[in-house]
């Protein structure tokens, strides 16, 4: 049986074999076009089915990326929060212990800025007071040891008071 077109023409052929014949080849033809086609249709089905896959290993790999990125962020941001929460935590203990020594400090000073003029009267007083010194002022100044001297030291003292408070 001849497979060719060609053939069958030269032969001059008009007969129901040679019919079938063209029959045959036709379908031949037309199955060879549309194996070709499915074929072609099966290769572009394959390269958008491989374009696709790789568009999607591209995805997943850029959502990889994304996701370590984010893991990245959350872990600094968790540092960043320990290291301010460490930082806080100094800071009040700082300030805890400056409260402890101002407290201190502040009973002191109020301490001291109560009894000050307390001491200096009484410092003034043992000072002017004393045998020694009363003896050498009043014969330094030539009076005697009386009333005038008692009022002239009381005096000397209140103003060596007055002067204490006002500058000290």
């Amino acid at each position: 049986m001849a497979t060719s077109i060609d053939e069958l023409l030269k032969k001059g052929g008009g007969s129901n074999e040679d019919d079938n014949m063209v029959d045959s080849i036709l379908q031949e033809l037309n199955q060879t076009k549309s194996d070709q086609l499915q074929k072609s249709g099966n290769d572009e089905m394959r390269i958008q089915a491989m374009q696709n896959q790789a568009a999607q290993q591209q995805m997943n790999e850029q959502l990889r990326v994304q996701q370590s990125q984010l893991q990245q962020l959350i872990q600094q941001n968790n540092m960043k929060d320990q290291v301010i929460e460490q930082m806080k935590n100094e800071f009040e203990n700082n300030n805890n212990i400056n409260k402890e020594s101002e407290v201190s400090t502040s009973n002191t000073a109020d301490l001291w800025i109560e009894f000050k003029s307390t001491i200096f009267v009484f410092i003034v007083v043992l000072i002017l007071t004393l045998p020694i010194l009363n003896t050498f002022i009043t014969t330094s100044i030539g009076i005697e040891n009386n009333t005038i001297y008692t009022i002239l030291r009381t005096f000397i003292i209140s103003i060596i008071f007055f002067i204490m408070n006002k500058f000290i």
